[in-house]
C-alpha cells in the first residue's frame, strides 16, 4: 500500500503540472526515487524489483532522446520511479494501459477539435491512470 501512496503522492502533483504546463518538475521525481531507495535498503522492496522495474523508464528516456523529444524526457523519469516501486511486469502493464487509453483519447481529439497528428497530450494523466486500474488488479 506505501507503493501505491507514494505513486499518488508523485503523480498527481505532476499531472496537474503536466496538463498545465507540459513539463514536469524532476525534483519531485527524484525525492520518489530515493524513498524507493529507502524502501531496497528496508527491505520492503527487492533490489531486482527495483533495479528491473526502471528498465521501461530507461527505454523510454532513450528513445525520447533519439527522436529528440517526441516522447518526453519527464515521462521517461517518471516511469523510472513507478518501476522502482511497482516492478517490471506491473510497470509494463501501466504502460500498456496508458498508452491504449491515450492512443484512444488522442484518436477523439483529432475527430472534435481536429487536432492533427503532430500536436501533443500530456501523459502523465494515463500514467495515472494505468497505475489506479493495475493497482486494483493486485
Amino acid at each position: 500500500m506505501i507503493k501505491f501512496i507514494s505513486l499518488m503522492l508523485m503523480l498527481i502533483p505532476e499531472m496537474i503540472l503536466d496538463i498545465r504546463t507540459k513539463k514536469i518538475w524532476v525534483p519531485w521525481i527524484v525525492i520518489f526515487f530515493i524513498e524507493a531507495v529507502i524502501l531496497a535498503i528496508m527491505r520492503i522492496i527487492g533490489w531486482g524489483e527495483l533495479l528491473y522495474g526502471i528498465i521501461p523508464g530507461i527505454l523510454l528516456v532513450i528513445i525520447s532522446i533519439l527522436t529528440r523529444g517526441a516522447i518526453g524526457l519527464g515521462d521517461g523519469y517518471i516511469v523510472c520511479v513507478i518501476g522502482s516501486l511497482f516492478g517490471l511486469e506491473n510497470t509494463v502493464a501501466v504502460l500498456v494501459i496508458a498508452m491504449l487509453i491515450s492512443a484512444f483519447a488522442g484518436g477523439i481529439l483529432m475527430l472534435i477539435r481536429h487536432w492533427k497528428r503532430k500536436d501533443t497530450i500530456p501523459f502523465v494523466p494515463f500514467l495515472l491512470i494505468g497505475v489506479m486500474l493495475q493497482h486494483l488488479n493486485l
